[in-house]
């Protein structure tokens, strides 16, 4: 993404609804895929485009999490704010270096839509997740929202759910949960990015901007505890029929002997 959104999403990342509530969302799922932990040892957590490192020390209350990004200024971030994890690398989500089988999860928040290769990634997550691990992964959802937040982020696409799907498939995962999330922002940008298309005819990627502003403290707590209701909702398993995210729960097979 462009720079400047690094340095704007830190800023909002702990009080915007947006973030506050997607990790609500993410990890619900995380520990619904973990189940129930057995042992002493600590589920090793992949944050796959961890950004500016946010997600970090809630993942370390479940596991013991690894940052991997490709953005240097938002890994200089994350390692100023997660000094004491220091389990960060830079590296192509299409390449990690970490070892076969050996994440027990991963998450992916809106990352393959940033990658030429989406499949490609979905086989190297396959690759180093353990049998019976797997991961939550978010992408933003509906073609035909694509504008100019899309082109401020470098995405390079939106995904319809059966896309997903199969993407998902042909990497050798199994689809526990499918959904769309997100769905109380979905009206209002429907609406903003359809007026804003008609209007930035003119999508220059150098200066574009993304759509993330913080509102009035009102409205961001009552969207926040909009989504902490859909984190419940999706938690138990329930589905929702719109949204601007797709967010998924996939395993990965333990092999038959």
């Amino acid at each position: 993404m462009n720079t400047e959104e690094y340095y704007k999403m830190h800023r909002m990342e702990d009080r915007m609804w947006w973030f506050r509530g997607r990790r609500k969302i993410v990890l619900g799922q995380l520990r619904y895929l973990l189940g129930t932990p057995t042992g002493q040892q600590k589920p090793i957590l992949a944050d796959i485009g961890c950004g500016t490192g946010r997600l970090m020390p809630e993942l370390a209350q479940i596991g013991t999490p690894i940052g991997i990004d490709i953005a240097t200024v938002a890994l200089g971030i994350c390692k100023q704010n997660n000094a004491q994890y220091m389990r960060v690398a830079r590296a192509n989500a299409i390449q990690l270096p970490i070892l076969d089988n050996s994440i027990d999860a991963i998450t992916a928040l809106d990352i393959l839509e940033h990658l030429p290769d989406d499949a490609k990634a979905l086989e190297e997550f396959h690759r180093i997740i353990k049998p019976g691990g797997g991961a939550v992964i978010t992408v933003p959802a509906h073609p035909n929202l694509w504008g100019m937040h899309d082109i401020a982020l470098h995405h390079k696409r939106r995904y319809k759910t059966q896309e997903l799907k199969n993407r998902i498939a042909n990497a050798g995962f199994n689809i526990e949960r499918l959904s769309y999330a997100m769905m109380p922002a979905y009206p209002a940008a429907w609406l903003w990015r359809k007026h804003k298309n008609l209007r930035d005819t003119n999508q220059d990627a150098q200066n574009a901007k993304t759509d993330d502003f913080l509102p009035p403290k009102w409205i961001n707590e009552t969207l926040y505890h909009m989504l902490k209701a859909e984190a419940a909702w999706l938690t138990r398993g329930h589905t929702l029929p719109f949204g601007l995210s797709i967010i998924a729960v996939i395993r990965k097979p333990i092999a038959q002997s």
